[in-house]
């Protein structure tokens, strides 16, 4: 097939997520040519030794770069997985470099200062660009019945307990999830519970958080978010309404409803990263859409959160920063 009748899909940061990416793209059933931007050869050899688990596509070629420079001029989707504090600087490099972009998946947290999403979001615009963020479980069929089974409800209340799950780079999947099971808008987050402490975080240069956080939205709708450093439970949700109590482990793939002395128990499988991303690219190249949180809807979440977090770490410090160091 001819090169000109293929999309190009560039994946920015090859590290774990990133070569989840690669790893699904793999499977696109659109005829591709996929390029993998990273400049450290660790990162692309593991990459490459991941893409060798899936079976060869013959309507795809890979092209492995070590720099945004050398993409190709016209991208029709672009995913950047590289780290937070440096995502800003590969948007801008985008344009620096005159590569017309169609669409962008970010990867979250995406970026450390709400200053930085008024950057982003000027530039979105101007180039007329059409972005999401990956808080993929939106598109997870169990969450997709479960929102039909609380539409309209009210006054609800959420908790996720949990171990050591990563409450700073993590909690955006959840308080995203919540605003779309229960179409309802995040308004504040209470930090008063958080340990009063701040962890290193597994990747050299970044923090976490633990504790309680606890997160209001309109409708009365909240939510809880436990994180116990010290305990090694695995998290589970659940949700209170008025007549009925809804259990999920995501861990074991069960979710169970209890209602008026009746119990429904539904088992469900995960979709990891690498069987998502071909399909959320196809739904943005072949249908224009996608179930993921456009950036202007992430970006009102990341701010709320973003400022809470930067709160408590100068509380904690007792120093003034301009950035939340989360990845």
């Amino acid at each position: 097939m001819d090169n000109l009748d293929k999309k190009n899909i560039a994946i920015i940061g090859l590290g774990e997520i990133g070569s989840r990416h690669l790893q699904a793209l793999s499977k696109i059933t659109i005829p591709s040519s996929l390029y993998a931007v990273d400049p450290s050869n660790k990162s692309t050899s593991i990459a490459k030794s991941r893409l060798k688990e899936e079976a060869s596509v013959q309507t795809i070629d890979f092209h492995f770069l070590n720099s945004v420079e050398e993409l190709p001029k016209k991208l029709a989707l672009v995913i950047i997985a590289t780290s937070s504090d440096i995502r800003l600087s590969i948007l801008e490099s985008l344009f620096k470099n005159k590569i017309e972009v169609e669409n962008i998946v970010f990867e979250k947290v995406v970026f450390q200062r709400p200053k930085d999403f008024d950057k982003a979001k000027n530039l979105l615009s101007k180039n007329r660009i059409k972005s999401w963020v990956n808080c993929p479980r939106r598109s997870w069929p169990i969450y997709m019945d479960l929102r039909s089974f609380l539409k309209e409800k009210k006054d609800l209340f959420f908790i996720l307990k949990g171990g050591d799950w990563g409450m700073a780079c993590n909690a955006i999947h959840f308080i995203d999830l919540i605003e779309w099971l229960t179409s309802s808008e995040i308004l504040d987050i209470d930090i008063d519970e958080l340990d009063p402490t701040v962890l290193e975080s597994k990747r050299k240069g970044f923090i976490e958080i633990s504790g309680k956080l606890k997160v209001h939205y309109t409708g009365q709708n909240r939510i809880h978010l436990f994180s116990d450093v010290n305990s090694s439970q695995v998290p589970e949700i659940e949700i209170f309404g008025k007549g009925f109590k809804v259990c999920i482990d995501e861990s074991l793939g069960k979710l169970l409803i209890e209602k008026d002395d009746e119990s429904d128990l539904k088992e469900f499988e995960i979709p990891y990263q690498s069987e998502l991303s071909n399909k959320i690219a196809e739904d943005i190249l072949l249908r224009k859409t996608t179930k993921l949180p456009c950036f202007d809807e992430s970006m009102r979440q990341h701010t709320i959160m973003l400022n809470a977090f930067q709160k408590h770490i100068e509380n904690t410090t007792l120093t003034k920063i301009d950035y939340c160091p989360i990845t």
